[in-house]
């Protein structure tokens, strides 16, 4: 995919979404039923505050699928000792791993799909609602 408007709004969505610091609004706004979401958002940064701290995120690929979602290959980094990974953490943690960007009415943002199952097992919104 050549940097284009889709590009740049895509990344801009993952930003958003997986970035330290950003503002509830803001990460609303990128996230498919964003508004919805804020509540898990809210619980996967208390159980985890170092990576609300220090989260961030490297859009590293993207691919058209079909219907014209985007296929997204993100770098994920933070640090915090409290997430469960392999080998433990006792510094940064970065992991390669896929997303998705639909199109909505709202413009380009995550996929509920990708912000709700995404990152590893233990800090996805899934197992912290569940």
């Amino acid at each position: 995919m050549t940097p284009t408007a889709t590009d740049a709004a895509v990344r801009a969505a993952f930003y958003d979404a997986f970035t330290a610091g950003v503002p509830s609004a803001q990460w609303a706004n990128a996230a498919e039923d964003g508004p919805a979401l804020i509540g898990l958002r809210g619980q996967i940064n208390a159980r985890f505050p170092g990576l609300a701290r220090t989260e961030a995120v490297a859009v590293d690929g993207m691919s058209t699928l079909g219907g014209g979602d985007v296929e997204v290959g993100m770098t994920l980094t933070f640090t915090d000792p409290s997430v469960p990974v392999p080998g433990g953490l006792t510094t940064q943690f970065s992991a390669g791993m896929p997303g998705t960007a639909i199109r909505t009415t709202a413009g380009w943002q995550l996929s509920r799909v990708t912000y709700s199952s995404g990152r590893l097992p233990d800090v996805s919104a899934l197992a912290v609602a569940g």
